[in-house]
């Protein structure tokens, strides 16, 4: 999906990798939410300097995807001498998933750099991989792969029962690029409860079967007739609880996203609808012959999606208003 050469940093691979294997949740701080069960799972961690950032990568048998799940997790520098990280969920694009030779997307964005620039830094980020082909991060359609299940239920559990994040919603984003914006994007609409905010940069949203066909080859993926997706994301959504999705929101897209054009009108159309909705969106277009849907895109507007996340996050979580013990 994305039009740029990868380059797998030499310096990583000589330091080796520190083995932590864990077979089961933490039973001295258990971090998963009181509804969910964390899965038997191993963790291993990069070798690093004292003061360093760190990788590690996170793996298990997921029941939701049928096969076994990583989560490349980026923690700020001292992280076992914290407690309560506040954690942003990060989905990658289609094709972007880490593998051989290549790194996860949230390292080629320079991520673990940005948390290791300040010792106090209190958030990580998960980032789960090898979502592949039309998946979008949904339910399967056409295969048994159930995403939104995974992200919502397994995902968290997995992420708070291993290293210490803040197991409240009020400390969680989601966010992603691409294909992972929309699954950021249909995440926070069918999970709100799970996030504190969401961003979607360079959001694919697709509004047929066909449009979703990036390849002739692809399968169909969400066998929606024409205005079902703008139904489900907006109408339906605000019909549950009559509040949408009511938090934070990021949107941005460049005008001369290669991949959005197809649906360009529907897609300005949609946002428009969103922006007269939802009074905490921001939505960003930007404009210009390098405001496209590749690598230097995202990492041009990367501070931005920093500044966003870090001022989330020091928002904290408020407490619950006081009532009067009468409904009004």
């Amino acid at each position: 999906m994305r039009s740029f050469t990868m380059i797998l940093a030499v310096a990583v691979a000589a330091l080796g990798a520190w083995r932590w294997f864990d077979e089961s949740p933490s039973s001295a701080s258990p971090r998963a939410p009181s509804a969910l069960t964390a899965p038997a799972s191993f963790v291993e961690c990069d070798a690093v300097g004292p003061g360093r950032p760190q990788a590690c990568t996170l793996r298990f048998e997921s029941a939701a995807l049928g096969e076994t799940a990583r989560v490349r997790v980026l923690l700020p520098p001292r992280w076992r001498e914290k407690k309560n990280l506040k954690t942003l969920y990060f989905l990658h694009g289609r094709g972007s998933a880490m593998g051989e030779g290549r790194p996860s997307m949230i390292e080629e964005l320079g991520f673990a750099q940005d948390l290791g620039k300040s010792a106090d830094t209190g958030w990580m980020i998960a980032a789960p991989q090898d979502a592949r082909g039309n998946d979008y991060w949904m339910n399967g359609v056409g295969h048994s792969r159930r995403w939104s299940d995974f992200l919502s239920t397994e995902l968290i559990a997995g992420v708070e029962a291993h290293f210490p994040a803040d197991p409240r919603p009020c400390s969680r984003l989601i966010a992603g690029i691409s294909m992972g914006a929309y699954g950021a994007f249909y995440q926070a609409y069918h999970h709100p409860d799970l996030y504190a905010g969401a961003a979607a940069h360079s959001p694919l949203f697709r509004f047929t079967a066909e449009e979703v066909r990036l390849n002739p080859q692809d399968p169909p993926v969400f066998g929606l007739t024409t205005d079902e997706l703008e139904r489900t994301l907006l109408t339906r959504s605000y019909a549950r609880a009559g509040a949408g999705f009511r938090k934070p929101l990021w949107i941005d897209i460049g005008d001369h996203d290669e991949l959005a054009v197809r649906t360009y009108t529907r897609t300005f159309s949609f946002l428009n609808s969103l922006r007269a909705l939802e009074p905490q969106a921001v939505i960003r277009i930007f404009s210009g012959p390098g405001e496209n849907h590749a690598m230097s895109y995202w990492l041009r507007h990367k501070a931005r999606y920093l500044g966003w996340y870090e001022e989330r996050f020091a928002e904290g979580c408020l407490p619950a208003p006081r009532t009067s013990g009468h409904d009004h």
